[in-house]
Parts: structure tokens; sequence; C-alpha cells
């Protein structure tokens, strides 16, 4: 596996989240260095070691992609959070940002975001479902 490119993946769908890198290694390993010493081995085995898998797989679920993407890029796999874990329990709320009616379901440390959207709505809301998650991660 390249690292390198996993490691540009990880650092992209980070940025679109707004997360830190630090940030998502202590959600993933409960260490904020899991990424940065993975970036110090890429360095220096020019990008040609393998992270274990569950350890991918956890930031996998950070980030709210699938491991297929993470490690491969598979455009066709799912890049789009399906459900995110939350680490403090929050209640169901009713949201209104910018006019775009949403509820907020967090069941047993599981975000689920419904809404009575058009088309129009829809897109706006997808667009804003990154920093939506990023906040409720904090």
């Amino acid at each position: 596996m390249d690292m390198i490119s996993v490691l540009d993946r990880i650092a992209q769908r980070s940025g679109a989240l707004n997360l830190t890198l630090s940030h998502v290694s202590q959600e993933a390993s409960g260490s904020r260095d899991l990424i940065r010493n993975w970036q110090r081995r890429a360095r220096q085995a020019g990008g040609k070691f393998g992270a274990r898998p569950d350890n991918l797989t956890k930031v996998a679920d950070v980030l709210g992609v699938s491991y297929a993407w993470l490690v491969g890029g598979d455009e066709a796999a799912d890049v789009q959070p399906k459900s995110m874990k939350v680490r403090s329990p929050l209640p169901a709320a009713t949201a209104s940002i910018d006019n775009l009616d949403i509820r907020i379901d967090v069941i047993a440390g599981r975000v689920a975001i419904s809404a009575d959207l058009d088309e129009e709505g829809l897109k706006d809301l997808q667009e804003r479902i990154p920093g939506i998650i990023a906040v409720l991660r904090r």
C-alpha cells in the first residue's frame, strides 16, 4: 500500500471536515500522534510501509469514509458519511440553518440528519454536512 496516497486522502478529508490531523488521530486511537507517526514512517520508508488495518479502519470511521476509499482511493467507494460516532451524548435537536429546517438525532452515539427539502435545499444541505459533523464531533 502506498501510504503517501493514504496520508494525502486523510489530509484531504480532514480538511473538508475542518478537523486537524491530531484530532483525527486522537479520536481513532486515543493518541494524538498516530497520523504524525505514519507521516514520519512514510518519509523514512519512501511511502512503502503498511499501517495496521484496524487503525486505518478507525481513521476511516472518524473521517466518515470507507476503508476501501481510504486505502485505495476507489472513486466508487463511499466518501460521504453514512453515520458518524459522536463522543459526547447529545439530545435530539431541531435546527434551522439559513432557512433549512433539519432534525438531528443522536441515538447510541450515531447521528441521523433528516430534512424535508426540495432539490436546491438538498444540495445546500449536502454541502453543509461536513461542517455540521465537525461541530458535532467537538
